[in-house]
């Protein structure tokens, strides 16, 4: 049977759907670890065999795939011309923040990712691929779940160093999160994590210390809530025009502070010019529609 096939690769899961209205509608989640060697950011070969795997038989009619990862045109046509190798089908390659906007029912929207990374995508009128952010933890990614740990890391070490408090409640739950006896040890133990996803599973401890009163966890998450409105800022300055706004990704999803401050941050700089939606689906369901139509589009069924 054919069948059009939306993908979900994020950077901690990767959801496979067969589309709902097929009569054989079916999902697959499961860790992206799974099935990409660890240190690589994309494996097209592992990727295809759990797709032959998951479709038990049927053929694709269209595959929509939408990678953590791939953030320019370029990447997202390499990853595409390397998947055709294993599939005689229509294949579309695009960002993972940009299957947000088909998920809630807008054809151009800015999708704004904040869980092991953050980005903002849009398309410009030519239909190219405008990004601002996805620098990764190291350096970047204000407002993901890693990006939120290391920034707690540095106001409580800047707390110390001022001569503060080890009782401040962020300082207190990062020592305790990372098993420390003395907030010193913070740069090492974050280095040892090793990757985005082992350090951004200490995000909900600064949201706990926000909780419990600390103004340096507030301020934290404030912070990154501003850091992810400018990346929609950066959008507009480069000429993406576009008045919705779909923010997803767990952190955001998962973590009202975060969500309130952004929701904030995008009034103070946008007034009401910018509708903003929090993502209330699964992004894998974005991907169907669009491989929904590129089926018919190629078929005329």
């Amino acid at each position: 049977m054919l069948v059009p096939i939306g993908i979900d690769v994020g950077g901690t899961k990767t959801h496979m759907r067969v589309s709902p209205r097929s009569s054989q509608a079916r999902d697959l989640i499961l860790p992206s670890a799974d099935w990409r060697p660890a240190g690589s950011s994309h494996s097209v070969k592992g990727l295809a065999d759990l797709l032959i795997h998951f479709l038990d038989g049927d053929l694709p009619s269209a595959i929509v795939i939408g990678a953590h990862g791939c953030d320019d045109d370029l990447e997202c046509s390499q990853f595409r011309a390397q998947f055709e190798a294993f599939f005689d089908c229509p294949i579309m390659v695009v960002n993972d923040a940009e299957l947000f906007g088909p998920a809630m029912g807008f054809h151009n929207c800015i999708g704004v990712v904040a869980g092991t990374g953050s980005i903002a995508v849009s398309r410009d009128g030519l239909g190219r691929m405008q990004v601002a952010g996805g620098w990764g933890w190291i350096i970047g990614d204000e407002g993901s779940a890693p990006g939120l740990v290391r920034e707690a890391a540095k106001a409580a070490r800047l707390h110390i160093d001022r001569g503060g408090s080890c009782a401040e409640p962020l300082v207190a739950i990062l020592c305790s999160a990372f098993q420390l006896d003395r907030p010193t040890h913070l740069g090492t133990a974050l280095a040892e994590e090793g990757s985005a996803a082992d350090l951004g599973r200490h995000a909900p401890r600064v949201f706990e210390a926000a909780e419990a009163g600390s103004t340096l966890a507030r301020r934290v998450i404030d912070e990154g809530a501003a850091a992810l409105a400018q990346l929609v800022r950066h959008l507009n300055l480069s000429g993406v025009g576009v008045e919705n706004v779909v923010a997803g990704g767990a952190v955001i999803l998962g973590q009202r502070l975060l969500a309130t401050a952004f929701l904030r941050e995008m009034r103070a700089r946008f007034d009401e010019n910018i509708s903003v939606r929090f993502l209330d689906r699964a992004p894998v369901e974005g991907a169907c529609h669009i491989a929904e139509k590129l089926s018919f589009t190629c078929t005329g069924k």
